[in-house]
C-alpha cells in the first residue's frame, strides 16, 4: 500500500520475501530492510498525536495494539472531531475517532505511540520492474481451464435442460389457451405425455450432468492435490520453520473451494448467462416495457450485491487465520494432552479454546450481518419486480393484449430472468473464496525452491562427486535464522571434516551443533560462505544428488504410521529385506522386531503398538544406516538409549562405517570418546579441536565439559 501510493507495482509476494517471513511477524527492522530494497528510506519515530498530524507525511505505519501494524492513510476533520483512516490487515479500512485511534496506538496508557514514516531514497529501485510469479493471479483461470471438457458438457448439457424447460412451459400455454379452454381432449393427452418425457430426459439430464462432474472433478482434484504436495516437496527446507502445519493444511483445503467453483458454479454461470441471453431475446418482441424493466432489475441487483464483495473478501482472509489458529490449537492440544494434564492446564487451555470460538463467533455474526443486508436489499427488488410483472402483465390480460396461457409463459420467462440474477450471489461468494484460495494456493508455487538435479548443464558435477578427497570443509560460513533480530549462529565459520573418519561435534546447548548437520545436509541455506566436498562446490550439486550420498539421525526425526520395513525403507520401489534386517540388528532393535506377531510388517500407526523413545530412536538409526550412506550424521542420536545399548549401537557403527564419513553431535560424551577427531564448539566457533586425549591435557571447556560427566562405561 505504502508502494502503491508513490506509483510503485511492487508484488506482494517480493515483499513478503523482503521482510523474512518468520512465525513471530515482522519487527520494525523487517519493515526498514523490505523498504530500503525497493528504493524507500524509513523513519522509525516515538511520538504523540499531536506531532503525528503536523510532522510525519501520510502514508505511514503504526505499530497497533502493540501486537501488529497498520497503515494510517489519512486524517481528517468533520465537525470539529479529528478522525484516522486506518488500513488493518485483520478488519480492511477503518475510521476511528481520535479516542478510539489511542487506545489502540499508545501502548499501555503511554503519551506516545510508535510509526514509521518513508520517503523514496532511490527511484531508480523503487520503479524497476519486478517479475511475478508466472501462476500469479491466473492461477484460478488456468484451473479452469483444466476443467474445460468438463465444463463443456455439463454447459451443454444443462442447455438442453433449460431447452426442455422452455418446451415444457410452451406445452402449458397450449395446454391452456388450447387444449383447456377449447376443451380438447386428445391435445391434453398428446401434451402430457410430451411433459412426462420431457420431465424424465431432465431427470437423466441431471443425473448424466453429476456423474461428469463427480468423475472429472475426482480425477483433477487429486491431480491438483499431488501437484499441490509435490510442490512442498521441492520448496527450500527453511519455508517449514516459518510456517504452522496447520497453515499449510487450509491450504490444501483450498483446492477444495477451486473444485468447486469450476464444476459446479462456473459451469451454472454459463448456463445461466446463455438462458438470460435467450429469454431475454424472446421477452423483447412480446412486451418491451417488460424487457427493459428486467434489465434494470438485473444491473440494480448486480450492482447492490457488487457493494459487498470488498467486505466478504476481508471476512474471508479474518475467517482463514481464525481456521488456522483454531486448527493449530487442536493440533497441539491433543498431541500435547499428558502435559496438559500433568501440569493442570486443563482450565487454562479450554479457556484459550473457548477465547478462539468467540474469535469465531464474532466473524460469523459478522458475516451473518453482511448476508442479512445483501439478502434483505435483493428481496426487496425481487419483490418489487414481481409486483410490477403482475401489474402489467394482468392489465395486458384485462385489455386482451395477451391470452391467459401467454401471461403464465412470460411468467415463467421472467422466473427464468430471475434465476441468473439470484444466482448471482452464489456466483460472486463462490468466486471470492476460489480467487482468495487461488492466490493463497498460488503462495506456495512462488516460494522458492531447491534446484533440481537437471537444472545444471554440467550433469557430470553431480554424478562424480569426488569422494577420493580428504575434506570436507566449511569455508568463511556465516548463518543466523533472523539476521536482523537474532545474533548469527555460526559466523566466519572454518571447518574441515575429515573424509572416511569419525568426527565428534560437542559443546554447549546454543553453540551451533545442529545448525551445522542441517547446513551439511543443506536443510538450512547460509548466508556467506562455501562449502566443499573434497574438490567440490555443493553449491554446484543439486540438494537432493547430495542427500543420495547421507544418512541423518535427529533429535526430533519422525516415524510415520506405516509398517516397521516401510519406515526403514521410505522408497518402497526397491526393499531388500535382508538389508532392513541388517540394519535393525546394527541399530540394535532386531531382537523386539522378531517378538512382534507381524515382525518387520508390524503397522506403527496409532491402531498399532506405541514404541519408547529407545525404540523410535533405534528406527530412526536403522533407516539412516540402510543405504550404507557416504556420509552419516548423528544429532543426540542416541540420547533415549540406556548405556549398554548405547554402547553396543556404536560399536556396531565402528564396525560397519569403518571406512565412512560419520558426524556426531552428542551431549553424553561418553559416546564419542573414541572419535577419530572431536571439535569443541563455542559461541558459533571452534573453540578447541584434537583427540579425547589432546583436549583432556589441554584442560579447557571440552576438559570442564567432560568432568560434568565423568561415566563408568565408554564406547
Amino acid at each position: 500500500m505504502i508502494a502503491s501510493y508513490y506509483g510503485a507495482n511492487i508484488p506482494l509476494e517480493f515483499i513478503r520475501k523482503s521482510c523474512g517471513e518468520q512465525r513471530g511477524g515482522v519487527t520494525f527492522l523487517h519493515i526498514r530492510k523490505a523498504a530500503n530494497l525497493i528504493g524507500l528510506e524509513t523513519a522509525e519515530i516515538q511520538i504523540d498525536v499531536e506531532n503525528l498530524r503536523e510532522v510525519v507525511d501520510l502514508p505511514c505505519i503504526l505499530h497497533w495494539s502493540a501486537r501488529h501494524y497498520v497503515v494510517l492513510y489519512r486524517i481528517s476533520v468533520s465537525r470539529g472531531k479529528t478522525f484516522y483512516h486506518i488500513a488493518d490487515p485483520a478488519y480492511g479500512k477503518i475510521k476511528l475517532k481520535e479516542q478510539d485511534f489511542l487506545e489502540k496506538w499508545y501502548p499501555g496508557g503511554q503519551e506516545f505511540g510508535y510509526a514509521v514514516a518513508f520517503d523514496i531514497a532511490d527511484e531508480e529501485k523503487l520503479y524497476q520492474k519486478h517479475q511475478k510469479s508466472s501462476r500469479g493471479e491466473n492461477y484460478l483461470w488456468q484451473q479452469i481451464l483444466q476443467f474445460k471438457n468438463t465444463i463443456i458438457a455439463t454447459t451443454f448439457i444443462l442447455f438442453i435442460t433449460g431447452l426442455l424447460s422452455y418446451g415444457t412451459v410452451r406445452t402449458n400455454q397450449w395446454l391452456i389457451d388450447l387444449g383447456i379452454l377449447k376443451k380438447d381432449h386428445m391435445l391434453i393427452i398428446g401434451i402430457v405425455a410430451f411433459l412426462f418425457i420431457a420431465s424424465i430426459s431432465k431427470v437423466i439430464s441431471e443425473v448424466l450432468h453429476q456423474f461428469i462432474i463427480q468423475k472429472s472433478a475426482n480425477k483433477l482434484f487429486i491431480a491438483n492435490l499431488r501437484k499441490f504436495l509435490k510442490r512442498l516437496t521441492i520448496i527450500t527446507p527453511r519455508f517449514f520453520e516459518q510456517h504452522k502445519i496447520s497453515e499449510l493444511v487450509q491450504k490444501m483445503d483450498d483446492h477444495n473451494k477451486i473444485e468447486e467453483f469450476n464444476t459446479q458454479v462456473f459451469p451454472q454461470l454459463i448456463f445461466n448467462f446463455s438462458m438470460y441471453i435467450f429469454y431475454s431475446i424472446i421477452l423483447f418482441p412480446i412486451n418491451t416495457y417488460l424487457f427493459f424493466w428486467m434489465l434494470l432489475y438485473s444491473f440494480l441487483s448486480a450492482g447492490w450485491m457488487s457493494i459487498f464483495n470488498e467486505k466478504k473478501k476481508l471476512i474471508n482472509y479474518q475467517r482463514y487465520d481464525v481456521d488456522v489458529d483454531q486448527t493449530s490449537f487442536l493440533y497441539e492440544f491433543i498431541i500435547g494432552m499428558q502435559e496438559i494434564k500433568l501440569y493442570q492446564g486443563v482450565e487454562n487451555r479450554l479457556n484459550s479454546w473457548e477465547g478462539k470460538q468467540q474469535k469465531e463467533y464474532a466473524i460469523n455474526l459478522r458475516a451473518f450481518r453482511l448476508n442479512s443486508i445483501e439478502s434483505l436489499g435483493f428481496k426487496t427488488l425481487g419483490i418489487l419486480n414481481l409486483c410490477c410483472f403482475t401489474a402489467i402483465g394482468a392489465m395486458m390480460v384485462t385489455r386482451n393484449e395477451l391470452s391467459l396461457g401467454q401471461f403464465f409463459s412470460i411468467a415463467f420467462i421472467v422466473g427464468q430472468l430471475s434465476v441468473p440474477i439470484e444466482f448471482l450471489s452464489t456466483f460472486f461468494n463462490s468466486y471470492i473464496n476460489a480467487h482468495i484460495s487461488g492466490k493463497r494456493i498460488n503462495s506456495i508455487y512462488a516460494k522458492e525452491k531447491e534446484t533440481a538435479a537437471n537444472d545444471y548443464n554440467q550433469i557430470q558435477k553431480l554424478n562424480t562427486v569426488d569422494t577420493q578427497s580428504h575434506y570436507i570443509s566449511f569455508r568463511n560460513i556465516s548463518f543466523s535464522y533472523d539476521a536482523l533480530t537474532m545474533a548469527p549462529v555460526l559466523q566466519h565459520f572454518d571447518l574441515d571434516l575429515k573424509i572416511g573418519e569419525v568426527t565428534a561435534i560437542v559443546g554447549e546447548s546454543g553453540s551451533g551443533k545442529s545448525t551445522i548437520a542441517k547446513i551439511l545436509l543443506r536443510l538450512l541455506a547460509v548466508d556467506q560462505g562455501e562449502i566443499f566436498y573434497g574438490s567440490q562446490d555443493l553449491s554446484e550439486v543439486a540438494p537432493d544428488h547430495w542427500r543420495k550420498i547421507c544418512g541423518a539421525v535427529f533429535q526430533d526425526g519422525m516415524i510415520f504410521s506405516d509398517s516397521i520395513i516401510n519406515n526403514i525403507c521410505l522408497d518402497q520401489s526397491s526393499v531388500d529385506l535382508e538389508r532392513v534386517k541388517w540394519a535393525c540388528e546394527v541399530a540394535e532393535i532386531n531382537s523386539y522386531i522378531n517378538t512382534l506377531g507381524s515382525g518387520y510388517r508390524t503397522n506403527l500407526s496409532q491402531s498399532g503398538i506405541n514404541l519408547s523413545k529407545g525404540q523410535y530412536q533405534r528406527l530412526l538409526i536403522a533407516r539412516a544406516v540402510y543405504n550404507t550412506p557416504e556420509i552419516l550424521i548423528f544429532d543426540e542420536a542416541t540420547s533415549a538409549l540406556d548405556a549398554k545399548t548405547e554402547c553396543r549401537v556404536m560399536e556396531n557403527l565402528w564396525k560397519h562405517f569403518e571406512e565412512k564419513t560419520v558426524v556426531i553431535i552428542a551431549h553424553r560424551l561418553s559416546t564419542i570418546i573414541n572419535a577419530d577427531q572431536i571439535i569443541f564448539m563455542k559461541n558459533g566457533q571452534v573453540a578447541e579441536m584434537g583427540t579425547h586425549r589432546q583436549l583432556m591435557q589441554m584442560r579447557g571447556g571440552y576438559f570442564d565439559l567432560f568432568s560434568y560427566q565423568v561415566s563408568e562405561v565408554t564406547c
